[in-house]
């Protein structure tokens, strides 16, 4: 079995320089542990426990010592590339806590059709989205400040979403549904350059639908 829905795949610094002059080699070594679980009841009354997934993990750098142009930190007394320790910094996307939990009922029609009710809800924590530390924070360059980015991070979000399906009896399907149903506003990436701007995506708002199939 692979990891539960809406979980992210970790990212272990591994990754190309976002600003500066830097060598192309990063030196990295992170640590993970963590356990996640899922299991299913069977349907044995109209009212069904569909899934309850959930995944909590901790991660941390054990070294992690990219060069890093010392202007980029707002460094003065120091030209060439340096290698500060960024082990204090959080790995990106690699959020503590997912699960999802979600709830159907079945109810049967005189002609044999059957209309499904659900409702379902996920959870993920927030994370850093950034390898590097935030520019122009001074120091020097055998102590410069190192702080995590602002604004970059994925955050905390709890998704609700429902639908209800008409099933009939000769393969016609007809579902309305409706995914983030609380409007929740959530940033789920962030690119930032220097501290000009910061370019954020956010994740789909309210979204209500209908889908009809036909299977044969």
């Amino acid at each position: 079995a692979g990891p539960p829905q809406g979980t992210t795949k970790p990212e272990t610094g591994n990754r190309k320089p976002e600003t500066g002059n830097r060598k192309p080699e990063i030196l990295v070594s992170a640590f993970k542990t963590g356990f996640w679980f899922r299991f299913w009841f069977g349907p044995c009354c109209r009212l069904t426990p569909d899934r309850n997934c959930s995944d909590w993990q901790y991660h941390e750098y054990d070294d992690y010592r990219p060069g890093i142009n010392p202007a980029d930190l707002g460094i003065t007394d120091a030209t060439g590339q340096i290698n500060p320790d960024l082990s204090g910094l959080e790995v990106p996307f690699s959020p503590e806590l997912n699960y999802g939990i979600g709830v159907s009922y079945f109810q049967d029609l005189s002609s044999g059709a059957m209309i499904t009710y659900n409702v379902n809800m996920h959870y993920q924590d927030d994370a850093q989205s950034s390898s590097f530390p935030a520019n122009f924070q001074g120091g020097t360059a055998a102590s410069p400040v190192i702080k995590q980015k602002a604004n970059t991070q994925l955050e905390e979000r709890t998704l609700v979403n429902g639908y209800i399906t008409y099933t009939g009896t000769q393969g016609f399907e007809v579902s309305v549904y409706g995914k983030n149903l609380t409007d929740e506003r959530y940033r789920v990436s962030a690119n930032p350059v220097a501290t000009l701007w910061n370019f954020s995506r956010f994740g789909p708002p309210r979204e209500y639908g209908v889908q009809i199939g036909y299977s044969f």
